[in-house]
């Protein structure tokens, strides 16, 4: 499905900072097309600190200027879209407008990355040139509930060696899908009027950060896509945790990646490679991997 098959009416959100692109609030148009002088870097977020991972990133990869471009708006009910579409359509939106031609060089960390992934994929279908799709410990597409993607898990158990393979498919895949269900249905049996309290107190508990609305909607999209092989080639900037936990040297991009996948290792763990000392290692490995242009 395209960009355009999309009703994707929701406004982009504001933001103030001076030293990133910025898009303005409401539906885009003309006057919302990014004017700068270097070239742009569109940093798909998915988390609240994809801001402040912009914000570090940005000096160091100068001449390019991040364009963050932002999580969907609230629905009438106050709530964060927990739809797929909806967010892969307000991420195409916000890059559009911010670069209405060239070619277009995009990131994404974490469930960012899936966001990116399906961006590029868009863009290429609309006949834009994607020249450099950058993912940061992305996880690519892994087993899902979903009979639909029953196939997946099927080959990865078939590519599994001896019991310990088995059970990394299984608990990295269907057994994690469960585990995110329960804690979610736990959370939501917290009473309304306790949760913010409760969040507060213990905001990474395994059952209370499902309290926080954009973390269950992010978890929730990301559990929902429907990947599609594109012809797009990606870097994925990978730390040894993740290789070493997900036991996978890709992060299960290869088969969906058909342009190729380029493996560039990154300092740090997941939650710790924008601290300083390993952000620099990052930004680095950034820089020499995005295109030359003009």
């Amino acid at each position: 499905m395209s960009a355009s098959s999309w009703s994707a009416s929701v406004p982009c959100p504001a933001t103030e900072r001076t030293t990133h692109a910025t898009t303005s609030a409401g539906p885009h148009d003309e006057a919302a097309a990014v004017q700068l002088e270097g070239p742009l870097l569109h940093s798909i977020h998915a988390w609240e600190l994809d801001d402040r991972h912009d914000a570090l990133l940005e000096p160091p990869l100068a001449p390019w200027r991040i364009h963050s471009v932002h999580r969907p708006a609230l629905q009438a009910n106050g709530s964060p879209p927990r739809a797929p579409e909806v967010w892969i359509a307000n991420a195409v939106e916000q890059v559009v407008a911010a670069q209405p031609e060239g070619p277009v060089a995009l990131l994404g960390y974490s469930q960012g990355g899936k966001l990116a992934f399906e961006v590029a994929s868009i863009l290429l279908r609309n006949g834009r040139e994607v020249d450099f799709l950058g993912e940061i410990d992305a996880l690519g597409e892994y087993p899902t509930l979903r009979p639909a993607r029953w196939w997946l898990t099927r080959q990865l158990l078939a590519e599994a060696t001896g019991p310990r393979g088995i059970w990394l498919v299984l608990r990295r895949g269907p057994i994690s899908r469960i585990r995110w269900r329960l804690m979610w249905a736990l959370a939501s049996m917290v009473p309304p009027s306790r949760r913010a309290a409760a969040l507060a107190a213990h905001p990474n508990g395994e059952v209370t950060r499902y309290l926080e609305p954009w973390t269950v909607a992010t978890w929730a999209v990301a559990s929902e896509f429907d990947f599609q092989p594109a012809p797009v080639e990606l870097t994925l900037f990978l730390t040894e945790s993740s290789r070493a936990y997900y036991q996978a040297d890709d992060l299960w991009w290869g088969h969906l990646a058909t342009g190729g996948v380029t493996t560039v290792p990154i300092a740090g763990t997941h939650t710790s490679m924008f601290d300083p000392g390993h952000l620099e290692v990052l930004a680095e490995a950034l820089r020499l991997a995005l295109p030359q242009r003009p």
